[in-house]
């Protein structure tokens, strides 16, 4: 773990979703991960699998509070009003009341 500026620690080998199909493939990948010590997922609004990827932690029974979990603003939905809308809209796909990142793609 690495301790950034502002206390929060985070991992510092994640695994990253793109391309990872919705379903088995996706339950299959982050359950895997998670058992050999990966607590870094990071996926994107233009992969279009958050929504895989929260149902995959939810069927994995992965407590949400032992992961950082990071997803990026889609091109499309930069500018402040677009940003704030989208990113509700990615806590409600991942299936969570938090990210520990949201980055600009």
């Amino acid at each position: 773990m690495i301790k950034l500026k502002n206390n929060i620690s985070i991992p510092q080998i994640g695994l990253g979703v793109f391309k990872i199909e919705p379903g088995a493939q996706m339950n299959d990948v982050i359950k895997y991960a998670y058992n050999i010590g990966y607590r870094l997922f990071d996926t994107a609004q233009m992969y279009h699998n958050e929504d895989a990827l929260g149902n995959a932690i939810q069927a994995n029974l992965i407590d949400r509070n032992d992961i950082f979990l990071i997803s990026k603003v889609d091109n499309s939905n930069q500018g402040y009003k677009n940003t704030i809308t989208s990113f509700y809209d990615s806590l409600s796909k991942l299936k969570t009341d938090y990210l520990d990142a949201f980055l600009i793609h």
